[in-house]
């Protein structure tokens, strides 16, 4: 914005949960100035758009590589969730491993690391049924969903404003053919929805198990028919090279500092 002040060229800016919602400086005079703003789900478009309702403001999801993210095995019909995040408030997996609890016959795998791993920790000791993972590459995350039951992404509103809009993983996970049971937050809902997709209240544990009982009661063939229908849903709506040509014909259509300076005052 500033070098585009100094120069007289046009600029656009991608916003993310945490430049919205967390630490959101000039966010009104960004928004404002740019030629473009870019941003991941509706959820994020209608706040940007309550802010500041003069911004240009396009929806372009963070798309998936659908190529890379294609099952090599069929569904193993277990009973093993997966959960993949930082570990911080806002993902909610201290709700998750509350919810495990309750399901005696249900593990929880959760990769990631962070400033919550001791209070996880013990949670996971008292459960007895939940192995936290660490930090893994890419292609090991890529093969626990090879191997996973169903995706959990129980996100919540963290105290400080912290939140997600549309996590990737979820729709990486879909693009796999897998279930996914999470919060009816953020822009989890514009994504995760029957027949692949189970929602609960941010924060309620109970209905958090609900959703994941539900998921795993289904049976081997209506769980292939959902999957299936999750990634044609990510390749016709998500995959990475239809959103990035989206977003290169906005930026292509947005007037030339060479324009502007020929246009008639």
């Amino acid at each position: 914005m500033r070098l585009a002040g100094l120069t007289g060229r046009t600029f656009s800016v991608t916003a993310h949960a945490y430049d919205i919602f967390l630490t959101p400086r000039n966010l009104r005079e960004k928004l404002a100035r740019a030629d473009a703003v870019f941003t991941g789900c509706d959820y994020n478009v209608e706040y940007l758009r309550r802010l500041v309702p003069e911004a240009n403001l396009h929806k372009i999801v963070m798309g998936v590589d659908v190529a890379l993210f294609e099952r090599g095995a069929p569904l193993p019909q277990g009973r093993t969730a997966l959960a993949i995040g930082r570990l911080v408030e806002k993902k909610g997996f201290d709700v998750l491993l509350t919810a495990v609890a309750q399901l005696p016959d249900v593990r929880l795998r959760l990769v990631g690391d962070g400033p919550l791993w001791g209070q996880l920790e013990a949670q996971a000791r008292r459960c007895g049924r939940v192995e936290l993972l660490g930090s893994r590459a890419p292609a090991e995350v890529r093969a626990e969903l090879e191997r996973a039951d169903v995706l959990a992404m129980p996100c919540v509103v963290a105290r400080d404003g912290d939140r997600d809009s549309m996590p990737v993983v979820v729709k990486e996970a879909m693009a796999m053919g897998l279930l996914v049971v999470a919060s009816d937050e953020v822009g989890l809902p514009e994504c995760v929805f029957a027949p692949w997709g189970f929602l609960a209240p941010p924060g309620d544990a109970g209905a958090l198990a609900e959703g994941l009982c539900a998921a795993l009661a289904l049976d081997p063939g209506a769980r292939r028919r959902a999957g299936a229908a999750a990634r044609a849903w990510v390749q016709a709506n998500t995959d990475v090279d239809g959103e990035t040509a989206r977003m290169a014909a906005v930026i292509e259509a947005l007037p030339r500092p060479s324009d502007l300076a020929r246009s008639p005052q």
